[in-house]
């Protein structure tokens, strides 16, 4: 699931956004927090969050000078900017660095929900997911070979790689697993474990986690009497909503779609 970050000056503010994302349950792997600009670019370069909600108008560094120091490093995250101001120049400096949505304080409930669910269906649209089509976890790229002579403990790049790929193919169903855990299971940091694996692999843990999940509920589709919200459970993605989106983006058509029409239809 992937992960948010909010960054706002205000406490109220910032503590009432939290609690009424939590309250919905939208199924975000992680919530980070941060009090200003240089918390929240801090957070981004620590944490990669897929889904970044920030002020605009903050002490010291401003939500836009934030987006624009940080760089390449938003370069696959959804941004939504948040601000009391609703002056056109705010809209515009906004959009030019990257947003996608433009929330004014108080923010109302259901323009919250509206936009989180177009902020899904754009993540989901970027994830490069259609590698694992039509194999489950076998159309997966394997782990790399141990070099000879490997010891079984080795710290070499490529054993602690194939440690990785070994924990995500064994408990991808547990929906929270995270680059966090997994790291925590390394006993190594998320960073470093998240940048080995993209410059290996060539996709990011958390593409390569949902690239697993969604070649196995393909598989699962093929069993009749299976229900859509049990495969999406199963395979570590228990919002519905949130697995038929990302599925859509896979495949090109909705579960029930890939269901109907069988293997003998694809």
């Amino acid at each position: 699931m992937p992960s948010l970050l909010i960054v706002e000056d205000e406490r109220l503010e910032r503590e009432g956004l939290l609690k009424l994302i939590q309250k919905n349950d939208y199924g975000f792997d992680e919530i980070y927090t941060a009090r200003d600009g240089v918390e929240g670019l801090e957070a981004i370069r620590a944490y990669a969050p897929e889904m970044i909600i920030t002020d605009v108008r903050m002490p010291g560094l401003s939500g836009l000078e934030m987006l624009k120091e940080a760089g390449e490093d938003i370069g696959g995250s959804v941004l939504i900017i948040l601000s009391g101001y609703s002056e056109f120049e705010y809209v515009r400096a906004a959009l030019k660095a990257g947003a996608v949505d433009y929330l004014l304080k108080p923010v109302a409930e259901k323009e919250l929900s509206l936009t989180i669910e177009r902020s899904f269906e754009r993540l989901a649209a970027q994830q490069p997911a259609r590698e694992a089509a039509e194999g489950g976890v076998d159309a997966l790229p394997p782990p790399l070979p141990a070099e000879q002579g490997e010891e079984p403990l080795g710290h070499t790049e490529e054993y602690m790689l194939n440690k990785t790929i070994e924990i995500i193919r064994s408990e991808y169903s547990d929906s929270d697993l995270n680059l966090r855990k997994v790291a925590g299971k390394l006993y190594l940091s998320p960073n470093y474990v998240g940048a080995l694996f993209k410059r290996l692999t060539g996709v990011s843990f958390n593409d390569y986690l949902h690239q697993c999940r969604l070649g196995v509920a393909a598989s699962l589709l093929n069993e009749p009497g299976r229900k859509i919200s049990w495969i999406a459970k199963r395979v570590g993605i228990p919002n519905t909503s949130y697995f038929c989106v990302l599925f859509k983006a896979a495949y090109g058509v909705t579960p029930s779609d890939y269901r109907r029409k069988g293997p003998a239809g694809r």
